[in-house]
């Protein structure tokens, strides 16, 4: 069963705010701000939907295996920070992986595990983490045993990574430098990897250091229309993010302090959410 109902256009709101708030700040917050959001306009308990987005960027993740994969047939010869940074991705992805298998075979082993892996937050969080982790492993067990949902998902994600090598591409195009359209979407879906790590406010600089470091470093395009790309792409990507952030923070009765804010009240609802999950989780092991 889904654990709320929000109409689509309420989904596609979310995401391009979650995706603004990324850029905006030095962290990730925008995942956790969804959940944050969703909590505010749905009452949709925090502990239910950070599954969700976890299930969501392991999609993303998804391409670094596939990267991986194909390299060695390719003959590119990859930087040592390209190999650790996909296999931190790969790491991630595999582990999330694993977790819902321990989770599909012996929950209460999986939820064991989650709060042992998160044993170094203060003591006073520890029945907090219980009933979080309770409502975590039960709702990504859930979404995980729906292949009706999950494989659509996995299909988008797949159309998503194209019109990502197509935009590239494109962008390559009207600088100059016409690359072709394999070379831009390996490229491309490199160089979102590196996203797994901080950013400054903005991504100002880092786009274009990453972005060199892929298509010039490892890809071999000349550096000068490289760094130009980058440049052209990222104040147009810029506007175009905040512009549509605004308009969906407009549609969820929200501004851009009040959602900024959503973190100091979200995590006071986290608070009773994940109590009374701790509860269920306890009638449940009783």
């Amino acid at each position: 069963n889904p654990i709320g109902k929000v109409s689509t256009i309420k989904v596609i709101q979310l995401f391009l705010v979650g995706i603004f708030l990324n850029f905006l700040l030095p962290v990730r917050g925008g995942e956790v701000a969804k959940s944050l959001m969703l909590k505010r306009i749905a009452n949709i308990p925090i502990s239910r939907s950070l599954p969700t987005v976890a299930m969501d960027k392991a999609l993303d993740l998804m391409p670094a295996l596939f990267i991986m994969a194909i390299v060695p047939f390719l003959g590119i010869h990859m930087d040592i920070k390209l190999w650790l940074i996909l296999g931190a991705v790969g790491g991630l992805l595999i582990g999330l992986i694993g977790f819902v298998a321990i989770a599909a075979w012996k929950r209460i082993v999986a939820i064991k595990l989650l709060q042992k892996l998160t044993s170094f937050l203060p003591k006073g969080l520890s029945s907090k983490v219980e009933g979080f982790a309770t409502g975590f492993v039960d709702a990504l067990l859930a979404g995980a045993s729906q292949p009706k949902v999950f494989l659509p998902a996995v299909g988008l994600t797949i159309v998503a990574v194209i019109f990502d090598g197509l935009f590239a591409m494109l962008a390559f195009w009207t600088v100059g430098l016409q690359i072709p359209y394999g070379t831009a979407i390996f490229g491309y879906t490199v160089y979102n990897m590196f996203y797994i790590l901080p950013t400054p406010p903005g991504q100002v600089g880092s786009n274009e250091a990453v972005g060199l470091l892929v298509f010039h470093g490892l890809l071999q395009q000349p550096a000068a229309p490289v760094t130009a790309m980058f440049v052209f792409s990222h104040p147009w990507t810029a506007l175009i993010m905040t512009v549509s952030a605004m308009i969906c923070l407009s549609g969820l009765g929200l501004t851009l302090s009040s959602a900024m804010k959503v973190q100091t009240e979200g995590s006071k609802a986290g608070d009773a959410d994940t109590n009374a999950a701790a509860g269920s989780g306890q009638v449940v092991r009783a």
